[in-house]
């Protein structure tokens, strides 16, 4: 078994999602007709059995697909007004039982084998086992078999006239029958060479999905029987390559269907329930079927993780290959959780499935090297540099004395240079980083995805330290290294450009900033959407070139338009929008706090608003104690401060520091900014002797954590009366690399957050997985 680095460097943003499965949706989606009363008639669960046996049992059709069944066993039972359904309603000699209204709205395609649909339904309400586990616990597991009523569009629309439907059937005959069906089940079959028409490539099963969605309907999944041991063994190997195959698949815009005008209909339905053009609308479609299927992803690996299904019983030796497969789920839920950036859920799965392995294998097994790598991993994003480099130590210890292969130590050592860089030891990361790029080059080859990684993380440590013109050499280096290798608009060439863009700006070479950052911000556009993370991390790029420039009102204006986008397409309380309107409120304080700002106050009261909304928003969405809450609930406080309002700005202040305690810890760069700025205005306040305290805790937190010679330590002295220390705090971090607090706050504060003032860096420690 080799361990293999994660395909590709994972962005640095971090992205806050909710654990809910509702998908925010553009406004005007929630309900596509007028509901009616009365629910759609579908067929039991009992009946496919009945209807397999009146064809003359599975014999009969074990090589048919759908399409081949529909036309020789339903089509000629049917009418172009009538579907089976009616016919069935309307014999004499059927019982009525055999109908019902619909419970389970079924998505499928029709090439499949008939009997593949069959088996995934009837394995999905039978329990059917997965491998070695069950499949995810969903509503229908309290529902009973008999009382299954599934809508099937074979079954219940008539199907002898196979023609294009008009207008009003896409946009209001369709949505009101799906409307009414509470659950979803998508028959998801995987590809393969021989089947290349996935479920997820046909448009009528992606508008299927995307109307449930709309309708906060959540999406549950039926694999055939060979499928779904073959998507345990893909998951188990690889997350990202199960993603892989999977997510290029949700592209509605280049979507198939049967009938040509069908897709055409299809969208331009859509566009009327989204308001708004074609690509947005395809966009949006795309992300959210994408984030259902995530959805249903985490729920499959947490339910296999916490099933005792087979535990109960049977051979000893049976028992420990089960905990072990469960060990595995354990670690591969966590790196579910990092594709999330629910790194504070990772890092405690990772630490229970490593001690299992270690238990059932040995501290030194390959296995278990790797959760305790991706633990690290964890740690370091968390902001623990001390638990991270401990435990990446000790990996290379045993890898070292195991003489394990070569690509294994050395991702290693690239993870120890990794943390160092987060952490802002910048010597050691340099050191680190060099050594790493000469025998990754030696022993990989000079294109290796960990070394052009390497490489990368090296230039952009290169020219934050000032050593422009080499840092500029290697970033040149990779971007065309990484063209040649995965073309031009691959996410690692545009990650490279936007970080070399980065190093642009902070040499004042603005034009050429601007250019590059134009350039990248429409490829991401045109290959993500508008709404996607990434295509807004270029935008903020773009953003803090503008706030270098001084183009306050350029600045304004993209995030404006960007916010009244996002909120249209997600609503105003998405963790993302709320994150694009915590930077518009970090611009208008910055203006605010200019000396050559005429409107001083307005801009201060809009600050105040929108960090007031940002923080009401993410409580409710994200709760109290998530990070960019307490960005938020700081930044409030450094406003009012700034206002003069120092009896609340005090409340808000030590508020924020007891969460931030609780969350990533004393030490934490974050923490200590906060802790200098409740001294700020305990000296505002007058209460001296409270603020000198605070200072003296700070010098003594800053010493600790960073071990930083070169770096004066905070001074423990008067703070003149009125003047803000510090500054606020940016969602995700004030910095991951430790940078001198300072005093001087006149020009303002830079409203770059960690996610893209950082996004440069490919340096968060990268998850790898098991290939087996």
């Amino acid at each position: 078994m080799a361990i293999i680095p994660h395909p590709c460097p994972i962005n640095p943003a971090v992205e806050t999602s909710s654990d809910s499965d509702t998908i925010p949706m553009r406004k005007g989606t929630q309900s596509t007709s007028t509901p009616t009363n009365s629910a759609a008639l579908g067929v039991r669960l009992t009946y496919l059995d009945e209807f397999v046996s009146s064809c003359g049992g599975r014999a009969s059709l074990k090589s048919l697909t759908t399409l081949e069944v529909v036309a020789r066993f339903i089509r000629p039972k049917t009418t172009r007004l009538t579907s089976l359904v009616h016919s069935i309603a309307a014999s004499p000699t059927t019982p009525r039982p055999v109908l019902g209204p619909a419970t389970w709205f079924v998505s499928h395609v029709w090439n499949q084998p008939f009997l593949e649909l069959v088996d995934a339904i009837s394995g999905f309400f039978g329990g059917a086992v997965w491998g070695t586990f069950a499949t995810p616990k969903t509503v229908s597991d309290s529902t009973p078999r008999e009382d299954v009523v599934l809508w099937i569009d074979i079954f219940c629309l008539p199907q002898s006239d196979p023609t294009a439907k008009s207008a009003d059937w896409y946009l209001d005959q369709f949505p009101s029958i799906v409307q009414t069906i509470p659950n979803t089940l998508l028959i998801l079959s995987l590809p393969t060479n021989e089947r290349t028409s996935l479920v997820l490539r046909r448009t009528w099963c992606l508008y299927e999905l995307y109307l449930q969605i709309s309708n906060n309907r959540r999406i549950d999944v039926a694999l055939p029987p060979n499928d779904a041991a073959k998507f345990l063994k893909d998951v188990d190997a690889s997350v990202d390559e199960w993603v892989k195959r999977i997510a290029p698949s949700v592209r509605i815009s280049s979507s198939e269907t049967s009938l040509p005008g069908d897709r055409s209909g299809i969208i331009s339905a859509l566009c009327t329930v989204t308001r708004d053009n074609e690509k947005a609308t395809c966009n949006l479609v795309d992300g959210a079927v994408s984030k259902a299927l995530n959805m249903w992803l985490t729920r499959t690996l947490k339910s296999n993780v916490s099933s005792d299904s087979g535990f109960e019983s049977g051979e000893e030796e049976t028992k420990v290959t089960k905990e072990q497969t469960r060990a595995r789920w354990m670690v591969t839920l966590a790196r579910v959780y990092f594709d999330q950036a629910d790194f504070q859920a990772a890092e405690p799965m990772l630490k229970a499935g490593q001690d299992k392995l270690s238990r059932l294998l040995g501290p030194a097994h390959p296995e278990v090297l790797i959760a305790q790598h991706n633990r690290a991993s964890a740690l370091s994003s968390l902001g623990r540099y001390d638990e991270a480099e401990a435990i990446i130590k000790d990996c290379i210890a045993k890898r070292t004395r195991k003489g394990q292969p070569d690509d294994q130590l050395l991702t290693s050592m690239h993870a120890l240079a990794v943390v160092y860089l987060s952490a802002g030891r910048y010597a050691d990361a340099e050191a680190s980083l060099r050594g790493c790029v000469d025998k990754m080059t030696r022993h990989l080859g000079p294109v290796h995805t960990e070394t052009l990684s390497a490489q990368h993380n090296l230039a952009s440590l290169l020219s934050e330290v000032g050593k422009m013109e080499e840092g500029e050499r290697l970033y040149r280096q990779v971007i065309t290294r990484r063209t040649q290798v995965f073309g031009a608009d691959h996410h690692a060439t545009l990650s490279s450009l936007q970080s070399f863009s980065t190093m642009l700006i902070a040499a004042k070479r603005y034009e050429e900033a601007e250019t590059l950052l134009k350039d990248v911000l429409a490829r991401k556009s045109a290959l993500y959407g508008n709404e996607s993370s990434s295509t807004a991390s270029t935008r903020m790029h773009l953003v803090t070139l503008y706030i270098a420039l001084e183009r306050h009102t350029d600045a304004e204006a993209v995030l404006k338009q960007y916010l009244n986008a996002q909120t249209q397409a997600l609503g105003s309380e998405h963790p993302d929008t709320l994150l694009t309107k915590f930077e518009l409120a970090s611009l208008y304080a910055s203006e605010a706090s200019l000396p050559t700002t005429h409107n001083a106050a307005s801009k201060w009261a809009e600050a105040e608003y929108l960090f007031r909304a940002c923080r009401y928003g993410q409580a409710k969405v994200l709760g109290v104690d998530a990070v960019p809450t307490i960005a938020s609930t700081h930044n409030l406080a450094w406003v009012l401060h700034a206002e003069g309002r120092f009896p609340e700005a005090y409340e808000l202040y030590q508020d924020s520091i007891e969460r931030m305690c609780a969350v990533v810890g004393p030490e934490h760069a974050d923490t200590i900014a906060l802790m200098g700025n409740l001294a700020a205005v305990c000296t505002s306040m007058g209460r001296t002797q409270e603020a000198e305290s605070l200072l003296r805790d700070v010098s003594k937190l800053e010493h600790r954590a960073r071990d930083r010679p070169e770096l004066e330590l905070w001074e423990v002295d008067r703070i003149p009366d009125g003047m803000v220390f510090g500054k606020p705090l940016h969602i995700g971090g004030t910095s991951s690399r430790r940078k001198r607090h300072t005093r001087n706050h006149s020009s303002g504060f830079s409203i770059s957050t960690l996610k893209w003032k950082f996004g440069k860096n490919e340096f968060r420690l990268q998850p790898i997985m098991q290939q087996k």
